[in-house]
């Protein structure tokens, strides 16, 4: 019988990473503020389809952070900051993949006053001290979210974006 169990994303211990390219080069932006969790149910080491998953993840647009000041604060003007300052993530599915360990995310995004349905690949770990790794991946395109892709800095950016995330969750009471 699956256990149900809900868990916080340990934000100390997480990364999640924007791969934008450009004419010229690939661009690296880190979210810096960012929270989220989920609810599964276990069965052992094994994530149980049913019930459906539940969970989310907010990642605040201040604090996206690229390491170049005057791309973060373009990025922060093209992504309209002050009026849609948050971007969020539901997850509605999981499916195990072909591999142990691995599945198949869906879920929806809401960014720049748009929603869309988005999927990617999840590999799930479990750690000794009961804690949950996730590392996960999608691609999208953020024209798909109403922005549209421009120069930046003189750098035309291409609208395809790869996430990567790199979480640790621990189980909540």
């Amino acid at each position: 019988m699956a256990d149900r169990q809900r868990f916080q994303i340990v934000t100390k211990r997480s990364r999640i990473v924007a791969e934008v390219r450009s004419t010229l080069q690939e661009l690296k932006v880190e979210a810096s503020i960012f929270d989220g969790w989920f609810e599964v149910s276990l069965a052992g080491r094994r994530l149980e389809p049913s019930p459906s998953p539940m969970g989310g993840v907010t990642v605040e647009v201040r604090g996206l952070r690229s390491g170049n000041r005057l791309f973060d604060l373009d990025l922060q003007r093209t992504l309209e900051m002050k009026k849609y300052p948050l971007m969020v993530g539901e997850l509605r599915q999981v499916t195990a993949g072909d591999a142990d360990g691995s599945y198949r995310v869906r879920g929806e995004l809401r960014m720049h006053g748009e929603q869309q349905a988005v999927e990617g690949d999840a590999k799930v770990t479990f750690a000794e001290d009961g804690s949950i790794g996730i590392s996960a991946e999608m691609v999208l395109n953020f024209e798909d979210f109403g922005v549209k892709a421009r120069r930046l800095l003189m750098l035309k950016v291409l609208p395809e974006v790869r996430i990567r995330g790199e979480v640790v969750a621990v189980a909540v009471r």
